[in-house]
């Protein structure tokens, strides 16, 4: 499945698309920056707190109101947690994910593989954050609602088949 991201706040220096695939053993995502990506710091900074630098989210609803998430960095450094409401996190860990870079003239391609991670027949949102070197940061999302981003929010989430 594809999905363009839209950006907040808004931009036309650098585009978004990220593309999902469900498989028996896991879910791989990729995420194609494709434009001005000279500015995207993929080094990444950050040790705890990934989406303050850039990175790829993926969000699982459960039953009821909990959800998991996983944030993941360019160099595969990854946290997943488990919330049970909104933004409510009740475990969190550290660990590396097998991931793929892959930089071209005007695009960056990211791959990630999270092993054991089932999506089929459930809701997910997706997000990307992209961080400049001063440490400027874009929100890609479906949306962007009341004029911030929130990819916690229930409007983010779509039903993966």
């Amino acid at each position: 499945m594809n999905i363009c991201l839209k950006p907040f706040p808004f931009t036309n220096h650098l585009a978004v698309e990220y593309t999902i695939i469900s498989e028996s053993s896991g879910v791989t995502i990729s995420v194609r920056l494709s434009g001005a990506v000279d500015c995207v710091d993929l080094a990444g900074s950050f040790t705890d707190e990934l989406w303050r630098g850039t990175c790829v989210e993926l969000f699982v609803r459960g039953e009821g109101e909990c959800y998991s998430e996983w944030n993941i960095a360019p160099d595969g450094r990854t946290t997943s947690s488990e919330l049970t409401s909104y933004r409510t996190i009740v475990r969190s860990e550290q660990k590396v994910s097998s991931i793929s870079l892959v930089r071209e003239e005007r695009s960056v391609l990211f791959s990630a593989e999270l092993p054991s991670v089932s999506i089929e027949n459930r809701e997910i949102a997706v997000a990307v954050i992209t961080a400049d070197r001063e440490g400027f940061r874009m929100f890609w999302g479906i949306d962007h609602w009341e004029g911030r981003p929130d990819f916690h929010r229930r409007e983010n989430f779509f039903r993966f088949t």
